[in-house]
């Protein structure tokens, strides 16, 4: 999925400004506790959340057919 200029300012906006978890509302405790949360195969943001609700993801494991690099 490619964004354009637009699209990924307001996505790192929206980061840097969010403050708790969009699925169970924990507040972030700092930087590293939040993610954000995307769908491994399409590439779609979905949410800004926290470490726990985001190992919770089905399809957070990495695929076989990984190409970032990432092990």
């Amino acid at each position: 999925m490619k964004f354009t200029e637009e699209d990924f300012e307001y996505i790192y906006s929206e980061y840097m400004k969010a403050t708790h978890c969009d699925l169970c509302d924990k507040q972030f405790k700092n930087t590293k506790d939040r993610q954000l949360d995307h769908n491994h195969e399409t590439g779609e943001i979905r949410n800004i959340v926290c470490n726990r609700c985001n190992s919770k993801r089905e399809d957070r494991k990495i695929q076989v057919n990984n190409t970032s690099g990432y092990k």
